[in-house]
């Protein structure tokens, strides 16, 4: 037996009360919405869950993702896929390169800090308390997924061509590959798009 919670209405749920208040909102920035387009947003948004939206390449659905972002007043992040594209890329970047660059400076006092031990593991230990300083925030480069996840303000985040990403991204039912379905995100405050052209 599954247990349903109700969730918040959040800002946008309740910008966006009626299947009637999409369409008149998407009309007042130029963006011609029939019912059924309408009703899906609705629904996405009343219910948080993910949209995904199926067409040719110019039929309107990344424009959908922008206008929705521009209704609700709030930031529009998009990840681009294509082949070669993982979830780690999608999430972030480690800064190798900048982490190596601080070790290389703070080599000299790294020398002197551990010249005060007297075993391997006492230095081990003393290196161990200062590992915050080489792996840390400072050296991620979020991308879109954990930008989207961190943003303190309303997020739509569009996932861009998905079909184009290679097998071991997740990717919607129904699709070449399958092993990954979207999953309702509870308190993710991201509306989000699937787009696949």
């Amino acid at each position: 037996m599954t247990s349903h919670t109700s969730l918040a209405p959040t800002p946008a749920a309740r910008q966006l009360s009626s299947v009637a208040s999409v369409i008149e909102q998407f009309t007042a920035v130029d963006y011609v919405c029939n019912k059924e387009t309408a009703t899906a947003v609705f629904l996405m948004v009343q219910l948080q869950r993910p949209l995904l939206v199926e067409g040719r390449p110019g039929v309107g659905n990344t424009e959908l993702a922008k206008v929705l972002a521009q209704t609700t007043e709030a930031q529009l992040i998009r990840l681009q896929c294509y082949e070669g594209l993982d979830e780690a890329k999608a999430l972030y970047e480690w800064e190798y390169s900048k982490q190596l660059l601080y070790v290389q400076m703070l080599k000299e006092q790294l020398g002197t800090l551990l010249a005060t031990t007297t075993s391997l593991n006492d230095a081990v230990t003393l290196l161990q308390r200062q590992e915050s300083a080489f792996f840390s925030r400072h050296f991620l480069l979020p991308r879109p997924l954990l930008q989207a996840i961190v943003a303190s303000q309303r997020t739509v985040l569009l996932i861009d061509e998905i079909d184009r990403a290679d097998q071991e991204f997740p990717t919607p039912p129904g699709r070449p590959h399958q092993h990954c379905h979207p999953q309702p995100v509870r308190g993710f405050k991201t509306p989000l798009f699937l787009s696949v052209h």
